[in-house]
């Protein structure tokens, strides 16, 4: 096991898994998310204002659990979330579709260049070995 600090609060603690918040900060972390997700399935019309005046969860927070999808933007009224790359509305997540498209495409393309890279026959003679190979 590897001592790592929290990212949340600072302190040490033992990650097995590599995680990089500490027991304390997950619980607390769980516990407003459910506060959150309470408060909206049971007041559903709710501004975000009232969200985070009535459970005390920080905005910050909220746009989290909506960028993880565990809460969705229609849940959330007037909270807008928007997409990291081009700026549209998203329900949910860090991209559009369009944009998530665009990015599944720019990696199958990459990965093909790779492939294609693999199987092109490399040539290791030197310059100077070849000239040296005609003139004899």
């Amino acid at each position: 096991m590897a001592l790592t600090n929290c990212k949340v609060c600072g302190k040490i603690f033992e990650s097995s898994s590599g995680k990089k918040v500490c027991p304390s900060c997950t619980a607390i972390d769980e516990q407003d998310y459910l506060k959150v997700r309470t408060y909206v399935k049971d007041n559903p019309k709710a501004s975000i204002n009232d969200v985070i005046e009535c459970t005390g969860v920080p905005i910050e927070k909220i746009h989290e659990y909506l960028r993880m999808g565990l809460l969705e933007r229609c849940e959330m009224g007037e909270i807008a979330l928007k997409c990291q790359l081009c700026g549209s509305d998203i329900m949910s997540g860090n991209y559009c579709l369009a944009c998530m498209e665009k990015l599944k495409q720019g990696l199958r393309t990459k990965k093909e260049d790779i492939k294609s890279k693999e199987k092109t026959p490399v040539s290791f003679m030197l310059d100077d070995e070849n000239k040296e190979k005609k003139q004899l």
